[in-house]
């Protein structure tokens, strides 16, 4: 990435919501020595008390304490010199690490179908986050992780319940499920047989509601096979069994046709369930966040492009957003956080990194959905 791509980006990743709440359609950027001091505290804070739980010591890494370093030096430069400031990849991997615990861009746990405002992480969203709180509740009930049930990496991506007996993920968990882009000679996708998706699988919770996948309802046309293109669209919808023998499925999510909701700069959430990251960036999360992937997370942002503004040959329907997501956040849903916070706007479906992550607009892939009893509604 350039030097001037680099500020920028940096500077797009650090701004928050106004002081004065959701309403306020600006957003802020606070890069006093205050603002500093305090982001590098918080974040100190969360890595001494994954230090404690992971090694019982709570003294930081070596690798900690560069992200640090790292990241104090690219918030002062960026203080200073705005978008002309000369930022390394590992000053903006350093700021990638302290965005989530210093709240600006958090991922925060679901536990219990719950998100708490009231933790340090929340940062700037705590208020929004109180105020929807019951509506993001009621969102994370049915949002799952679809598990292979096999191997060493059981843990495929995310999908959430979008009609009785019907979950939505990405066309590209499909793939990975079985192995490869294609379905067999006669057109068929041959699931493990142990496939199944947990709407549980919450950090330091043992519980479990795990509900068997089926079959396939519909796989888009688009083979994806490891590559991501706008163009593509990167949806299945897959058919779950609605009672396990202890409970019912949980109820499909409110799917929004409200196209506003993508509208550039509106606040959004994205509920799924992170992986660990492969690339360089990542490497440094995994050092600092440790045991915290494969569980259940809230992660608010902004939208970047509507789905008419995304080049994506013509289709408008692909949105830009900033969520904090990883590659296990595949299939996620990403809900508008502006008005009531539970009707769900987008799927996930990857991101470039340091760029952007993207998302398919809801109202703009109606027909699939509703064809297989999945009702949209105006918000």
């Amino acid at each position: 990435m350039a030097t001037s791509e680099a500020a920028t980006y940096a500077l797009k990743r650090l701004r928050t919501p106004n002081a004065g709440g959701l309403e306020s359609r600006g957003r802020a950027l606070d890069l006093t020595d205050a603002r500093i001091k305090t982001s590098l505290e918080l974040a100190r804070d969360r890595f001494r008390r994954i230090a404690k739980r992971t090694t019982k010591s709570g003294k930081l890494t070596a690798a900690q304490k560069q992200v640090l370093a790292d990241a104090d030096d690219a918030l002062r430069a960026l203080a200073q010199e705005g978008d002309q400031a000369k930022i390394t990849d590992r000053q903006i991997s350093g700021l990638e690490a302290i965005i989530v615990p210093d709240g600006t861009r958090p991922s925060l746990f679901v536990q219990d179908d719950d998100v708490d405002p009231s933790v340090e992480d929340a940062g700037t969203w705590q208020l929004p986050i109180a105020g929807m709180r019951l509506a993001i509740g009621d969102v994370a009930r049915s949002v799952g992780r679809i598990n292979i049930g096999q191997g060493t990496m059981d843990y495929q991506g995310t999908g959430w319940v979008v009609a009785n007996g019907l979950i939505l993920t990405n066309r590209h968990v499909l793939e990975a499920l079985v192995g490869g882009p294609d379905p067999d000679k006669h057109g068929n996708w041959d699931l493990p047989k142990h496939v199944t998706i947990d709407f549980a699988a919450e950090f330091q919770r043992k519980r479990r509601r795990e509900f068997k996948i089926t079959g396939v309802a519909f796989a888009s046309p688009d083979k994806i096979n490891k590559i991501l293109k706008t163009s593509n669209l990167d949806v299945a919808l897959l058919k779950v069994e609605t009672n396990n023998g202890h409970e019912d499925l949980p109820p499909p999510v409110r799917l929004s046709r409200t196209l506003d909701a993508v509208a550039a700069s509106r606040e959004v959430y994205v509920i799924g369930y992170p992986a660990k990251p492969i690339d360089e960036t990542g490497e440094v999360l995994k050092k600092v966040f440790r045991d915290e992937y494969f569980v259940k997370r809230f992660a608010p942002g902004f939208v970047g492009q509507d789905p008419d503004t995304v080049q994506d040959q013509g289709h408008h329907r692909v949105f830009t957003h900033d969520a904090s997501t990883l590659g296990g956040n595949s299939g996620s849903c990403v809900v508008e956080f502006r008005v009531q916070g539970q009707s769900v706007v987008g799927l996930h479906f990857g991101g470039f990194r340091r760029q952007e992550n993207y998302a398919h607009s809801i109202a703009r892939i109606e027909d699939v959905l509703a064809a297989h009893g999945a009702t949209l509604q105006d918000d």
